[in-house]
């Protein structure tokens, strides 16, 4: 089994830009070898996939649950990334694999990965000093970083390559990550180890998102007005909170605390009427009653629906080609989002409460 891959500094940040939001879901002491998070990353000749389940982790301490919003507890599938490897989110890339397709089935700890990617990034503001070729100057969390050629200060790391590949150390598997570039002293190389659990390829069909027929209503998420600022405000008020969207391109946000009612309203967004559930009469995204375009009403806990929204923190808007909120009354709400340049796309489900039809 081997799996080796080039990647770019774009690719590296682009890699924990968009692994890094989805590492928040599980909350996971990165310090525990036992538990890798739940998330497993599967690897072919032409696509890498993530696959993040919740309530995998129930051994976490109260505090770690309500740091990150207790997405835990929900046993589904909580977010499913699909990405093209060559000329996508790597530069080029070989695998060996006896199993089918060519595939490679791992379970990663996500939050290790992130440290290891992020460690990546911090370099050109790394200062460090040495005294001999080849000798250790730190560790961090798994890293070994060398000074290959001496030195009494190495900074402005600049013009590294990055290797993403998979190996044995003491004879347990591991997902390396390796970078060398250039300091103003000579050549600095850091080497990230992250233990691995290998699976069977055939466990991914128990680990797909959840089979929906179609939505209720769907919008595109605006661009220039991130759900993410408004739900961060609203998590401090109440548990829970309510969400309304129209096929008239309206979407409203309400929570509901000690004598008070907050609403948020995003107008003028564009509805998708493809693949959504029609009318008896056939026709689009209309009430069957009076002709009027289709509301749906959500009851969501707002600290899973404000970890699930953190991509719009960390990816940037030349990052992404579209997001989609797609909503099934009392059942799922799901988040779609389109990478660009179109390498790949991500879904976050987040589950919901039981409305009753006599709701207020």
């Amino acid at each position: 089994m081997r799996f080796k891959a080039k990647l770019s500094p774009s690719h590296v940040e682009l890699l924990h830009n968009l692994i890094s939001p989805i590492s928040r879901l599980t909350p996971l002491d990165s310090t525990d070898q036992g538990n890798f998070g739940g998330t497993l990353v599967y690897i072919d000749n032409d696509k890498l996939i993530l696959s993040t389940r919740g309530g995998c982790n129930s051994s976490s301490s109260n505090t770690a649950s309500a740091t990150q919003g207790n997405v835990a507890e929900y046993s589904g599938i909580l977010c499913f990334a699909e990405l093209i490897t060559t000329h996508g989110i790597f530069l080029n890339h070989v695998i060996e694999s006896v199993e089918r397709d060519n595939a490679i089935l791992m379970e990663v700890c996500l939050v290790q990965w992130r440290t290891a990617l992020r460690s990546v990034l911090a370099r050109d503001n790394t200062r460090t000093r040495g005294a001999g070729t080849g000798e250790v100057l730190g560790s961090l969390c798994g890293d070994t970083i060398t000074n290959v050629s001496g030195g009494r200060r190495t900074s402005g790391i600049t013009g590294y390559e990055v290797t993403l590949k998979l190996s044995k150390r003491k004879g347990l598997p591991h997902l390396c990550l390796d970078s060398k570039g250039s300091g103003s002293d000579g050549i600095i190389e850091v080497h990230h180890a992250i233990p691995v659990r290998i699976r069977k390829v055939e466990e991914l069909q128990y680990h797909v998102p959840p089979k929906m027929g179609m939505p209720d209503v769907q919008v595109l998420l605006p661009r220039d007005r991130p759900l993410k600022n408004v739900v961060e405000r609203l998590r401090a008020i109440s548990p829970h909170m309510y969400i309304e969207g129209s096929m008239a391109g309206i979407l409203t946000l309400r929570t509901d605390g000690e004598g008070s009612s907050i609403r948020t309203t995003y107008n003028k967004l564009t509805p998708l009427h493809q693949d959504v559930k029609t009318s008896e009469d056939g026709s689009f995204s209309q009430n069957k009653n009076n002709g009027e375009p289709v509301i749906c009403n959500l009851k969501l806990d707002t600290k899973k629906l404000h970890a699930c929204l953190h991509w719009q923190g960390t990816l940037y808007n030349r990052d992404l080609s579209s997001a989609v909120l797609c909503m099934w009354e009392n059942e799922m709400l799901v988040m779609d989002v389109t990478l660009n340049p179109e390498i790949g796309r991500f879904m976050y489900y987040i589950p919901v409460h039981f409305l009753s039809e006599d709701w207020d």
